[in-house]
């Protein structure tokens, strides 16, 4: 035993044992969503931000439910959770190991995933993702219908592969698809010079081309 462990009585030693479980299970906790248990913003962020260093190969997801506060408002709060903790599961299911799927808030989310070289086409897996997210979902006797939007960025097509161009892009492939009936996916074509990052996301309409490629500014 160390000399300054000896002089630390063993009550004081136990407690400080407590103090360093309770503040590693707040460390924890602070990394996930209570609701859905994805990864919370900024723990989302900080993976996101390490995987793009290697763009090759890595699709950027912004996921954006449909209807949610229509759900809210018929069915209740406790019903709003219920389709959120849904959506997430089965986001972070289609993601699987190859990446990490995380809540920015209410009922938008983001995920990024490196595909095995031996996995479906984008458009297949796409059309997999929508399946999964538009199935209802049970609370108790209640039915309860669910839908998201998905915008989809390829990171090494960026001029410039950061988290904030990758995020811009899905963003924008995401309001696309809102604009083209929801329930749907678009993939970002981005400008030649990069995405503008500004402080706030842009919502105006953006132009929807074909195979649902969609151009930004």
């Amino acid at each position: 035993m160390s000399a300054a462990a000896m002089l630390v009585p063993t009550s004081a030693t136990a407690a400080l044992g407590v103090l360093n479980l309770a503040q590693r299970r707040q460390v924890v906790a602070s990394r996930r969503d209570p609701v859905t248990g994805l990864a919370t913003r900024a723990a989302w962020c900080r993976l996101a931000a390490k995987a793009v260093r290697r763009p090759a190969g890595l699709w950027l997801l912004a996921v954006d439910g449909d209807g949610f506060k229509a759900i809210n408002d018929t069915f209740g709060h406790d019903a709003g959770d219920a389709v959120i903790a849904a959506l997430a599961a089965r986001l972070a299911a289609w993601v699987g190991p190859r990446g990490t799927a995380g809540r920015l808030g209410g009922d938008e989310f983001m995920a990024f995933c490196r595909p095995h070289r031996t996995d479906a086409p984008l458009g297949v897996r796409m059309a997999d993702l929508l399946a999964a997210l538009s199935a209802p979902v049970r609370l108790g006797a209640t039915v309860l219908p669910a839908a998201a939007s998905v915008g989809v960025v390829e990171v090494a097509a960026l001029p410039t592969p950061t988290l904030p161009q990758a995020m811009k892009g899905a963003d924008v492939a995401l309001y696309a698809a809102k604009h083209g009936g929801r329930g749907t996916w678009r993939l970002a074509e981005p400008p030649a010079g990069g995405y503008t990052i500004q402080s706030a996301p842009l919502r105006r309409t953006r132009t929807v081309g074909a195979a649902g490629q969609i151009g930004g500014a």
